[in-house]
């Protein structure tokens, strides 16, 4: 998967970028030795953490990190880079039309989850839109110098998108016309879901899974207080520096999953251009939504969701989400005076620290 370490391949990587949540320490003393900390990279750099209540020995929570989470994110990366040449997705990427694959469980979920959300949005969340996000400059193939595109030249793109390239069932897959898939914006969503099981199937009951930003959490710290993340507020307008972290949730048993577009985007004529493209014309998403947090249970849902509302905009995405009890949302949306209204769903007030 593309490295962390260099921003811009993340955009190609995964079209969307995940906005940094800071893990914000309860204020009351708390046992250390209660909390089990595991860290480390995957996905060619991406870092990880979670955290697990727990008095199990740090041995055996070392022995669960080497011998089933670190072996399950290695599987997951050998499914989806893009940057492997050898990884599953890079071979279907590469194959004739016409070729039928073999494919893998994490693969069926992944490509299931993203049918069902492309789907749902009408197109707006396309995991093979990969081929405009490269002629936009914010991908794999750079653009060396800032210049209009041809309308010709953005249709020609767009016709080298779109879902329909496959034909899917669990267990194959075949390839019907050329196209280029990465499903990447569901796999850290999925990478957290599949950690969950490992740590159910052990009997723990308290954590917290931070995956490149994507987090979910079950139970408490072992003096009751709750996980609580921090939602980061876009700083101003035409700058892509990192902004607050002034609104706060408490994590219980949800995941939160964030995208924007005030980070990556470049201006030509006063005219901004984001990294996150709207599959259904060609171009970067037009609209005043700069950043945008989804709160459910399915982590892989909320990951595509929420890379889904930035091209959908505000007003189609909050009624999208007020539709949908099982999610709520908090959107900042771009004023007239250079900064950011904030604008939440129905229920969302209910997840926040006073």
């Amino acid at each position: 998967m593309e490295p962390k370490k260099v921003p811009i391949n993340r955009i190609a990587f995964a079209f969307i970028v995940l906005l940094t949540l800071t893990i914000y320490q309860c204020q009351k003393p708390l046992p250390k030795s209660n909390i089990k900390i595991l860290y480390g990279e995957c996905f060619g750099g991406m870092p990880y953490k979670i955290t697990i209540i727990t008095e199990e020995s740090e041995v055996k929570i070392g022995n669960l990190h080497k011998n089933e989470i670190d072996p399950l994110l290695n599987k997951l990366n050998q499914e989806f880079s893009t940057y492997q040449k050898d990884s599953f997705i890079s071979k279907l990427n590469s194959a004739e039309v016409g070729s039928v694959l073999e494919t893998s469980d994490y693969f069926d979920k992944a490509f299931e989850e993203s049918l069902a959300v492309n789907k749902e949005t009408e197109g707006a969340f396309d995991p093979s839109v990969g081929p405009l996000i490269n002629l936009w400059g914010f991908g794999e193939k750079k653009k060396q110098e800032l210049k209009e595109i041809p309308e010709a030249e953005v249709e020609e793109t767009k016709a080298k998108t779109g879902l329909d390239a496959y034909v899917w069932q669990k267990g194959s897959i075949k390839k019907i016309r050329q196209g280029h898939l990465n499903l990447s914006a569901v796999v850290e969503g999925l990478a957290v879901t599949l950690i969950i099981e490992i740590l159910e199937k052990h009997g723990f009951q308290d954590y917290l899974i931070d995956i490149g930003g994507e987090n979910q959490s079950k139970g408490s710290y072992s003096n009751g207080q709750p996980f609580i993340i921090g939602l980061e507020i876009p700083k101003d307008n035409n700058n892509s520096a990192d902004g607050k972290f002034e609104l706060k949730v408490a994590s219980k048993g949800l995941s939160i999953n964030t995208s924007g577009n005030y980070k990556k985007f470049y201006l030509k004529d006063g005219k901004r251009y984001s990294h996150i493209i709207d599959p259904r014309t060609g171009y970067p998403a037009q609209n005043s939504l700069a950043s945008v947090t989804v709160i459910m249970k399915n982590c892989m849902r909320g990951d595509a969701l929420s890379t889904s509302f930035i091209v959908m905009g505000l007003e189609k995405s909050l009624a999208y989400v007020n539709a949908h009890p099982e999610m709520e949302a908090i959107f900042f949306v771009r004023n007239e005076s250079n900064g950011f209204d904030t604008i939440m769903s129905n229920g969302f007030s209910k997840h926040l620290i006073k």
